[in-house]
């Protein structure tokens, strides 16, 4: 692309928590699927970010294993933390 921040990454990234999703191709949707992660690269500008660029591409992965600080929160997709939204828990 000859554009060097077109290999900026991640320069957004997300875990999918919509279990009314379906994996169907087109990643509006896929990158929400629960217990999915997805990643992009390039430009963020036009979503509130920094780095303007020609390009923009993200790529989810459907069962991901998430560590964070040494603690597993995801496990091949699976949540292993509590997702209820009580605060008194």
């Amino acid at each position: 692309y000859g554009d060097e921040n077109a290999y900026m990454m991640p320069t957004e990234a997300s875990i999918g928590i919509n279990r009314h999703t379906r994996i169907t191709g087109v990643q509006r949707e896929d990158k929400n699927y629960f217990g999915s992660i997805h990643f992009g690269l390039g430009t963020n500008a036009d979503v509130g970010g920094t780095v303007k660029s020609k390009l923009h591409m993200d790529g989810v992965i459907l069962q991901p294993t998430v560590i964070v600080d040494g603690v597993t929160k995801i496990e091949r997709g699976e949540f292993l933390v509590d997702l209820s939204l009580d605060s008194s828990k």
